[in-house]
């Protein structure tokens, strides 16, 4: 495929892509696959020409001195995002053993993959933790490899959002293994993780770290649907048993160890 077709396919995920400006390579020029990212993220890759200096022509050179500084430190968050992004788009070419323009082509001839992908962004762009961006970019690629989790992709980036090293943590843990004498003789792998039920007590016992913020965490990840109370409410003793739901075992698949790793 030309230049030129590939920059036809741009337009149809940011009609503005090509003319975003700032970052300079190849004697200026800003690759399109980053420049259509920053623009579904939001990201604006220079501030516009003499902003600064016309705030201090219409408030006066004190003020304009402090508007200018004010530009600046809006420019340096915009430089953070898009740094971020690059890092987004690095994960999802790596993770996907794919060039990104060949991976934003297709996804901009599905509605629902660009959703997600414009979500995955902009998420990713305002992430401060590596972990947090490297999730966001499997949970896109997934969706270009099986339509049928994209509804469940939209439902946990939204969740990644809310989440911290500390949730990641203890989602970590769930999946990891069961406790001995909890396992069921005979199953393994996914069977074993299904079934898997930790008490609050194991789970303490397991990550003392974390005792202190265990009640939030436990209830940010049930309202957010990643975990739930497996306990029926005739159960004889009702201790609580935590155990993954569907959409905590997604989110699980795509933690890697590294990236459950770098969480800690």
């Amino acid at each position: 495929m030309s230049d030129a077709e590939t920059l036809g396919h741009m337009t149809q995920i940011a009609r503005r892509a090509t003319a975003v400006t700032g970052r300079a390579a190849n004697s200026g020029f800003v690759a399109p696959g980053f420049a259509a990212l920053c623009e579904l993220a939001g990201v604006a890759l220079k501030a516009p020409p003499g902003a600064g200096a016309a705030i201090g022509v219409a408030a006066g050179s004190i003020v304009g001195s402090v508007a200018e500084e004010m530009v600046d430190v809006a420019s340096q968050a915009m430089r953070h995002r898009a740094t971020r992004v690059e890092r987004f788009a690095e994960n999802v070419s790596e993770e996907a053993q794919s060039p990104l323009e060949e991976l934003l082509i297709e996804a901009a001839d599905d509605p629902a993959v660009l959703e997600v992908l414009a979500r995955t962004v902009e998420t990713a762009s305002r992430s401060l933790d590596e972990w947090k961006i490297r999730l966001l970019a499997r949970i896109f690629v997934s969706t270009t490899r099986d339509d049928a989790v994209i509804d469940s992709a939209l439902i946990l980036t939204d969740a990644v959002r809310q989440l911290e090293a500390p949730h990641v943590r203890l989602l970590a843990l769930l999946a990891s293994r069961k406790p001995d004498h909890l396992r069921p003789i005979g199953l393994t792998g996914e069977d074993s993780l299904e079934l898997a039920r930790w008490t609050d007590q194991q789970i303490w016992k397991a990550d003392p770290g974390l005792v202190g913020v265990y009640e939030a965490l436990i209830g940010r990840l049930t309202a957010l649907g990643l975990i739930a109370n497996s306990t029926g409410p005739n159960a004889p003793n009702r201790i609580a048993r935590w155990v993954l739901t569907e959409l905590g075992r997604m989110c699980a698949r795509h933690l890697s160890q590294r990236a459950a790793t770098d969480a800690t």
